[in-house]
């Protein structure tokens, strides 16, 4: 069974190396690995083009100019070439069996879509507050009702044609969510792998932080998507902020 690994990039020259190398120590490496560029001026493409020399798999690099997440995504499975699509972000540090364990589900072959699961990687004490705050536990997702991120998501190429991919008319975010429920509005079933997990580092600074949280609040209001979301982050997000401001970090 071959698959294909796709993610975006822009301007990531401070954390691609660690994102490919996560890549390149998994126990089940990709039979590729397809990556758009969104217009970096930062020599990101040129990290990955040096990286891609010694790569153990094919890299195709796209570099398409600006554009949003989801015609990204979009546009790398696209240039994909295997019916198994395994999709994460740069930004993310996958465990070493995280490929392995997203992927293992699909020898069943009434699996169509694998969630896997997501951990915080904090660096400093603020990073480890939002993480505390804001990232869900294990313990408390209900596998039935879970919408898993795209951080840590693989699909059938064929789930993808279906749903008509991610939504690339909306402006920041919220293409997660609106993907997830066009698959079970298609009947699919999502099946939730634990195992398969990617350590994500929380925002680092209380400016960014704001700006992630409107941003996803308003991504699920643009795609008029569950109104639960978008109040839910609203709220999560007054509430966090301003007891952090006051706050002491190094």
């Amino acid at each position: 069974m071959k698959v294909s690994l796709v993610s975006t990039v822009y301007n990531e020259q401070s954390s691609i190396a660690e994102f490919l190398n996560s890549i390149a120590e998994q126990t089940r490496l990709p039979d590729e690995l397809v990556i758009v560029d969104g217009g970096s001026t930062d020599g990101t493409v040129d990290t990955l083009k040096e990286f891609a020399k010694h790569a153990k798999f094919a890299l195709n690099i796209v570099c398409e100019g600006k554009c949003n997440i989801a015609k990204g995504r979009n546009l790398a499975i696209r240039k994909a070439t295997n019916e198994i699509i395994a999709v994460t972000d740069e930004g993310c540090r996958l465990a070493k069996n995280w490929l392995e364990m997203i992927v293992k589900p699909f020898y069943d072959p009434s699996i169509n879509v694998v969630g896997g699961w997501y951990e915080p990687d904090p660096r400093t004490d603020f990073e480890k507050t939002i993480a505390e705050i804001t990232f869900p536990k294990l313990d408390s997702i209900d596998s039935e009702k879970f919408l898993p991120s795209s951080r840590s998501l693989a699909f059938r190429i064929s789930v993808w044609e279906k749903t008509n991919g991610y939504p690339e008319w909306l402006t920041f975010a919220g293409e997660d969510t609106y993907f997830d429920l066009a698959i079970l509005k298609k009947g699919f079933k999502i099946h939730f792998e634990n195992t398969a997990i990617v350590y994500w580092q929380p925002r680092k600074d209380i400016k960014s932080f704001a700006k992630q949280m409107y941003l996803y609040g308003f991504g699920d209001g643009e795609a008029r998507q569950n109104y639960n979301i978008f109040l839910h982050f609203l709220i999560r997000f007054l509430i966090t902020l301003l007891p952090l401001i006051s706050l002491p970090f190094s």
